[in-house]
């Protein structure tokens, strides 16, 4: 892939979820984007639902395609000020590894264990 259109393809990469950001949670980039854009992406073309609505089928195919193109996906972390793009198998376990530790830390919440214990 010629360099100015990998420019292009991440430029937008970034700019749409920055837009889906904006219009659905109401933040410029809200914080643990990355990780409910994946889940999208993801779960396509089931519908995904945030803050304000369900996000458009058609966003989540471009964020989909323009991940799948350029092998790549964006990504801020935790102690980043700036969104940067990494490769896409590195993000697959980023993303393995933050699943893997929100299950469990929901296991170990006080509501399920309740919830677990009144079953």
């Amino acid at each position: 892939m010629k360099d100015s259109i990998r420019r292009s393809l991440r430029k937008r990469l970034l700019s749409l979820m920055r837009e889906i950001s904006q219009e659905y949670f109401c933040a410029g980039w809200m914080i643990g984007l990355e990780y409910e854009l994946w889940r999208a992406v993801l779960r396509y073309p089931q519908p995904s639902e945030a803050l304000l609505g369900f996000i458009e089928q058609e966003e989540v195919a471009e964020l989909k395609d323009l991940a799948e193109e350029l092998q790549e996906w964006v990504f801020r972390g935790d102690d980043d000020a700036r969104e940067k793009l990494i490769p896409l198998a590195d993000w697959q376990r980023i993303f393995a590894d933050h699943e893997t530790a929100a299950r469990a830390a929901s296991s170990l919440s006080p509501v399920n264990n309740i919830r677990r214990n009144h079953q």
